[in-house]
């Protein structure tokens, strides 16, 4: 049995799936019936990517689609694109057209950009300014930019190979080790610059030492130079004084030796002729005899006394003048032992120097004062017992003139008188001696202070000169050290410019490259390099959508190829 076919309604089912297939259709080429649009121009070096319905954006925003490519007709290396976009777009004199990327499907759609608000409105049909798109112009660029990069890496290949890798690295190694002796350098210049302060400040003292030493030096030598010019004086005069004492007792000997000698010898005629007068006259004269024996026994004991007193007087002074003597060659020895010490710590030590010469200079001061106060006093004391002497000798000759009718009867009391001046000129002319001992003493003594001052002379030019050389040798080794290190310092310094200017002229060689690209480098950075970013974002997208269709497909491939199987109609 049949079922009977409604064909009204299957009729209407079908001209209503018709017009839906055909509203979806509208809808799916997003045909609009009432919207008005403006046909433009562009010319492009390359449109690879895009093609017909393709869109075309302002700003970003869907404004139309492309209608038509073809090659230009006045220049065949341009494509004339057509583009429709919406009649309202505000499309000016000085916007610009260009190329861009859609996602990683390299699509590629006409972007419009720019238009300033005073710029005019461009006529339909008229052509569009155009530009190349940053990644157009950094694929355009890249080749050429490869080729530079790639000359630019042989260069430095080139330039890095072995030998001047090596030469590098031995110039990094001497830099270092430069770098390292440059720093010992100039901790050992200061230490040196403190050094050299320290010893220019010892210098400066040290001249000032001397200076002040050679004043006090030249001031005590000139010092020196007059106390031994007044103790020169002093023992001429001294010496002219020892001489006239020497007259005066070559005198008073020769006086003894010749006068007192006859004295006697006439004394001996008479009493030989008063003998024979006494013999003829004994009897006569035996009376006077009584007389003046009486007149013997109460006046020559007072005579003798007399003599005796006078000769223990003269013995008295001459032991005076002998004490006084040797105290003064006691004072000499005393003085000359001050005095040589003195000298030999002038000698020991430099810097005693002026003390010692002080100390020398009272010394011989003392000395001086010795010879110009007591010599004189002294030779005053032995002119006073020459008087004396001469006094008593005459008082002698007197008392014997007058007694000598009486010598026979004292003739051992004056021998003994005689014996006692003979003693005591004996003692005056031992006291010459010392005296004489005493001056040899004193010249001894200012020879030893002129050795002295020699030894001192000496030392200073035997000691001052090596101490000079000393300083000179110190700084001629630090002027040879300050210029070793001055040349050292100007090596470094050449090496680390040639270094430098290598270094400079890479980045020179660099720099230069950048300029030459700079445009395309430009571009890259401001364009090109934002899409290679969403460009990998997308393609990041891609294969995850991929990873997801790969396991749809996996799990039931068939439902994915077939699809779902649609119902049947029973009969």
């Amino acid at each position: 049995m049949e079922t009977r076919a409604n064909y009204i309604l299957i009729g209407a089912f079908t001209l209503a799936g018709i017009l839906g297939l055909f509203g979806f259709l509208l809808w799916l080429a997003k045909v609009e019936v009432t919207r008005q649009y403006a046909y433009y121009d562009v010319l492009f070096d390359n449109v690879s990517g895009l093609s017909t319905a393709g869109d075309v954006r302002f700003n970003g925003l869907p404004v139309g689609q492309v209608v038509s490519l073809r090659l230009d007709e006045d220049d065949p290396s341009k494509v004339r694109v057509r583009l429709e976009v919406d009649a309202q777009t505000p499309i000016k004199t000085d916007t610009i057209a260009e190329l861009q990327s859609l996602g990683v499907t390299g699509v590629s759609y006409v972007a419009l950009t720019g238009g300033s608000p005073e710029a005019e409105l461009l006529e339909p049909g008229q052509v569009i300014q155009s530009r190349r798109s940053a990644l157009q112009s950094l694929f355009e660029g890249a080749p050429e930019l490869l080729n530079k990069a790639i000359d630019l890496l042989e260069d430095l290949q080139s330039v890095v190979d072995e030998q001047n890798r090596q030469a590098v690295n031995e110039l990094l190694d001497n830099l270092a080790s430069a770098s390292g002796r440059l720093d010992n350098a100039l901790s050992d210049f200061e230490a040196l610059s403190d050094d050299l302060g320290g010893a220019a400040r010892e210098i400066a003292s040290f001249t000032d030492r001397l200076r002040e030493l050679s004043d006090t030096a030249e001031t005590t030598l000139a010092t020196a130079t007059e106390t031994l010019t007044s103790a020169k004086d002093a023992a001429d005069t001294a010496v002219g004084t020892l001489d006239t004492a020497k007259e005066a007792f070559a005198t008073a000997d020769g006086l003894m030796q010749n006068e007192l000698s006859e004295f006697l010898q006439r004394g001996s005629e008479a009493a030989s002729t008063l003998d024979t007068t006494v013999k003829n006259l004994e009897p006569s004269v035996t009376a006077t005899v009584q007389a003046a024996q009486s007149l013997i026994e109460t006046r020559l004991p007072e005579l003798a006394d007399q003599v005796q007193e006078t000769a223990r007087v003269l013995e008295e002074q001459v032991n005076t003048i002998g004490t006084d003597a040797s105290q003064l060659m006691k004072r000499y020895d005393e003085v000359g032992a001050t005095a040589q010490a003195r000298l030999e710590q002038a000698e020991s030590a430099i810097a005693s120097f002026e003390g010692a010469t002080v100390e020398a200079k009272q010394a011989i001061e003392t000395v001086n004062a010795a010879v110009q106060q007591d010599l004189p006093g002294l030779m005053e004391e032995l002119r006073g017992a020459a008087q004396t002497a001469n006094r008593v000798i005459d008082e002698v000759g007197t008392e014997v003139s007058q007694v000598a009718d009486r010598l026979v009867l004292f003739s051992d009391e004056g021998s003994a008188a005689l014996a006692a001046a003979t003693e005591t000129f004996s003692n005056a002319n031992d006291t010459l001696a010392a005296i004489t001992s005493a001056m040899d003493s004193a010249e001894v003594t200012l020879g030893a202070a002129e050795e002295t001052f020699n030894s001192v002379g000496r030392v200073v030019d035997e000691d001052l000169e090596p101490i000079v050389a000393d300083v000179r040798e110190a700084v001629d080794s630090i002027s040879a050290t300050a210029t070793r290190v001055a040349d050292n310092f100007d090596t470094i310094s050449v090496e680390i410019m040639d270094a430098a200017h290598s270094a400079s002229d890479l980045v020179g060689t660099v720099d230069e490259i950048v300029q030459e690209n700079r445009r395309p480098l430009r571009d890259f950075l401001r364009f090109g390099l934002p899409q290679l970013q969403r460009f990998i974002e997308e393609s990041r997208r891609l294969v995850v959508n991929m990873d997801r269709l790969v396991d749809r497909v996996e799990r039931d491939p068939a439902r994915f190829l077939l699809g779902t199987q649609s119902s049947e109609f029973r009969q």
